[in-house]
């Protein structure tokens, strides 16, 4: 197994967030807490968009072994839907 390093995991959600032509009101970011990872989307909080208003996109906060599979999944799924491509 492969040491799985942080600026691996903030680059696939760098390119998540680039094929979704996400914008700064739904910006999917990664972070940090409990010594784990969580995967978390900016959501509306009063009148504005703001960071402190974030929703969970991952279960609870994971080793990056785990967040590195989440996104490599998020990855795969992404490509179906863009391929077409019907779950079995």
């Amino acid at each position: 197994m492969n040491y799985i390093h942080k600026s691996l995991l903030i680059a696939q959600v760098d390119n998540i967030n680039a094929i979704l032509q996400t914008t700064p009101a739904n910006k999917l970011s990664l972070q940090q807490a409990y010594g784990g990872f969580q995967l978390q989307q900016v959501a509306f909080a009063g009148d504005e968009y703001s960071v402190r208003g974030v929703r969970s996109i991952s279960p609870g906060f994971v080793s990056k072994r785990e967040m590195n599979n989440y996104l490599n999944a998020l990855m795969v799924g992404i490509e179906l839907r863009a391929n077409q491509v019907q779950p079995i």
